[in-house]
């Protein structure tokens, strides 16, 4: 919470404008700096994700959430092994790309009431989900990592393999697909640090708190995830 140094109105923490007497209680953002944000998600998370939540115009959200919604598809073709329902690779490169910009904006979208839903659950003060819904999608800019840098070697690598795993690709190049798979662990545990900073920001939480809440959200997103995949996966098997 922040203190009115004029009329000392306890106001929340990301209000920029006292809501009693109107008076500024912290410096105003109107635009974010998408790249300025980037180094800062590096250097100081915390610095960056309190300048994306009190920030006016959330400038390049709705970009950021079709990225990951493009990362995540892919990462589930290749694990699913689309290419054995679909065999050309100009239709898996159109879904993934396609359906990421719908399906990136909606997970996070329900990432970010079901967050809210588990912050109830620890008594955090309100938050507004526009605040909530922007910071989780910077928090998400590991994961696009992998799509915009990864991907592409995999690709030139592995071609349509990587989407059949027929042969398997680390039978093809094994040192891509291990330091890829490294790489890749190392991309989604950032995410989870940056997600859990995130929290902390948006809720006031302490570490401990946070992290609790972060992993109980993620291991529950898990588990879904892994439902949806499974029945995914068997239902591909059973119609060859």
């Amino acid at each position: 919470m922040i203190i009115c140094p004029v009329c000392n109105t306890t106001n929340h923490h990301l209000e920029i404008i006292c809501r009693q007497c109107g008076g500024y209680i912290q410096t105003k953002i109107e635009n974010i700096d998408l790249f300025q944000k980037l180094w800062q998600l590096i250097e100081n998370p915390v610095k960056a994700f309190k300048h994306i939540a009190i920030a006016k115009h959330k400038n390049y959200i709705i970009f950021l959430t079709s990225l990951f919604g493009m990362s995540f598809l892919f990462l589930l073709f290749e694990y699913i092994n689309i290419g054995r329902i679909i065999n050309r690779g100009v239709l898996i490169a159109l879904a993934g790309m396609g359906g990421g910009i719908v399906f990136g904006f909606f997970f996070l979208v329900i990432l970010t009431w079901i967050t809210l839903g588990f912050s109830k659950l620890f008594k955090s003060p309100p938050t507004k989900f526009w605040n909530l819904f922007s910071v989780i999608a910077y928090s998400t800019v590991p994961i696009i990592y992998i799509f915009i840098f990864l991907l592409p070697i995999k690709l030139l690598t592995f071609g349509i393999i990587l989407y059949t795993s027929n042969p398997s690709p680390v039978l093809v190049n094994a040192s891509v697909s291990y330091i890829s798979w490294f790489l890749e662990a190392l991309m989604f545990a950032w995410f989870i640090f940056l997600f859990n900073t995130a929290s902390r920001v948006v809720f006031e939480f302490n570490f401990f708190k946070a992290i609790t809440m972060t992993l109980a959200l993620l291991l529950s997103l898990v588990v879904g995830i892994v439902i949806v995949i499974n029945y995914i996966s068997s239902s591909i098997i059973s119609s060859h």
